[in-house]
């Protein structure tokens, strides 16, 4: 009788608890909507339903995942279409030619914006480089990824100049070929462009060098000289783990359901490629630099930290006591803001890792592996929630800049003069397009953490309960950078 009871109450519970913590997410968004600050460049929403009621919604998808997956029924994997080979292990010579013609794409692009940077105005809202860097690479580029796979492995600059020098190389060696590049430290793995995922946020809301293109143009320069000098002792390898957009690309395509196999594009589940950032510790990492990134440009334009009696201005004034500039103290402070808000998250992340290791025990794997993988998730989302309606903003002014890179009334395309905006409708479709993108991030975020195999039924629902509690605080947050 015991028993029967027992098992009546279980299901009971574990709904409850989903329940309650589901409600969590419309109520933190409410409790925080109210102090997030007025970021949307689309202007106000006129939306199809209440405002209030997208929490709800959201919270209602994670909540139906959850169940599903306590209930012991979770969605089986969907295998990866079969591709067509060539049967050779060559890739096919349609493949070779897309690849020339987006890396030189890439080259002529990096070439133009570092000129444009270099020579053209000083006003950064007339100046490719600032937009292209800012908006298209670190907003852009994982959205892409997300849609059309590892883009970037076949558009970046750099890698098309060191793929081009290795071929012209490998003939003029001759039958000696080239001598071995140095071996890359494994166990430092992509942390090196992780820094520059950190580097390239502090840019975006710390450094006055965002608003100056001459700036960017130089640190441009020395990237390049960096990239292209360590892929010569280090081979391709060393653009892979130094190279923060690299590693951007490839965060966003392990969540894309377009692959590369032999060459061909070819379909698999969506987020199989999470599995990938286990091994590799700047994976974790870099998606930390761009949640901080996003959380704490938020977080500046509240009235906590910019008010009159806010945080920066009292860590301004603590560094200016100090002896520092003015301009200087006000980029320490937001420097200080960024690392503490980097260092807020990382501690929440070990937290995390602790919990579903204390949940599961030893027959749940290794909860790192799925909180790195989480974290991809959670990373893109706060980038695609606090930025996305920038990108589609930005996205008429790009389209201006590329025939007047420079800011000097050229012509080149006839597209300088092309400065739309999207309207009300647009900016509700862009909105609502984001928030279904946010969703579909957190849904996998959730299904990351949940077990990694069937231990006792305690264990199971201790594990999928931490990782509801995850998914719960990361898509608050998330909801709360998109007001």
């Amino acid at each position: 009788m015991l028993r029967t009871v027992s098992r009546g109450r279980g299901p009971r519970r574990r709904a409850r608890w989903s329940l309650g913590l589901a409600i969590l997410v419309p109520v933190l968004w409410t409790a925080t909507a109210a102090s997030a600050g007025a970021h949307d460049p689309l202007g106000p929403r006129d939306l199809p339903l209440p405002e209030w009621a997208f929490p709800w919604i959201v919270a209602a998808v994670l909540l139906a995942i959850q169940v599903r997956w306590l209930r012991g029924r979770p969605a089986a994997p969907r295998s990866a279409a079969p591709t067509a080979t060539d049967g050779t292990g060559r890739t096919p010579a349609a493949a070779v030619a897309l690849r020339v013609a987006l890396g030189a794409l890439g080259v002529a692009g990096l070439a133009v914006a570092l000129w444009a940077g270099s020579t053209g105005t000083s006003n950064p809202r007339a100046n490719l480089l600032p937009t292209v860097l800012l908006v298209g690479l670190l907003v852009g580029l994982p959205v892409a990824s997300i849609a059309v796979g590892d883009l970037w492995r076949w558009l970046s600059p750099w890698g098309a100049v060191v793929d081009a020098a290795g071929w012209v190389g490998r003939r003029a060696s001759g039958p000696r070929g080239l001598p071995e590049p140095f071996r890359w430290p494994e166990r430092l793995g992509s942390l090196p462009a992780a820094g520059v995922l950190l580097v390239v946020g502090w840019i975006q809301v710390a450094s006055p060098a965002r608003d100056d293109p001459a700036a960017l143009a130089l640190l441009g320069l020395v990237y390049t000289a960096v990239l292209l000098a360590g892929a010569g002792a280090f081979g391709r390898a060393f653009l892979d783990r130094v190279d923060g957009f690299a590693l951007l690309g490839r965060m966003g395509a392990a969540l894309s359901p377009w692959t590369v196999r032999d060459g061909r594009p070819a379909l698999r589940r969506p987020g199989a490629g999470l599995a990938s950032a286990a091994g590799d510790p700047g994976v974790p990492a870099g998606a930390i630099a761009l949640a901080a990134t996003a959380t704490f440009d938020g977080v500046a334009s509240t009235g906590a930290w910019s008010g009159d009696d806010g945080i920066g201005p009292r860590l301004e004034t603590l560094f200016v006591d100090l002896g520092l500039p003015d301009g200087t103290a006000s980029t320490v402070g937001s420097t200080v803001g960024l690392l503490l808000v980097a260092g807020a998250l990382a501690a929440v992340a070990a937290g995390v890792v602790v919990a579903l290791r204390r949940a599961g025990g030893a027959r749940d794997g290794d909860p790192a592996a799925r909180v790195a993988g989480g974290l991809v998730a959670a990373g893109l989302a706060t980038i695609v929630a606090h930025y996305g309606s920038l990108l589609v903003s930005e996205a008429p002014t790009i389209r201006s800049l590329v025939s007047d890179p420079r800011g000097d009334g050229s012509d080149w395309f006839g597209t300088a003069s092309h400065t739309g905006s999207v309207g009300q409708s647009g900016a509700v479709a862009v909105w609502l397009v984001q928030l279904a993108v946010v969703a579909a991030l957190h849904v996998a975020l959730l299904v990351t953490l949940r077990p990694a195999a069937r231990g006792g039924r305690r264990a199971t629902v201790r594990v999928a309960t931490v990782g509801l509690v995850a998914s719960v605080a990361s898509v608050a947050l998330a909801l709360w950078l998109s007001t």
